[in-house]
């Protein structure tokens, strides 16, 4: 059996992993668009 503790710290390693995967994506185009107002 795999402790909850665990569990929770892998589950919040991936979130913020995945998280911070996501805003790359969603950021970049907003700052290229953005810049290209400019």
């Amino acid at each position: 059996m795999v402790p909850d503790r665990s569990v929770s710290l892998v589950r919040g390693l991936s979130a913020r992993f995945y998280a911070s995967e996501v805003s790359k994506f969603m950021v970049m185009p907003v700052l290229s668009s953005m810049t290209d107002l400019k």
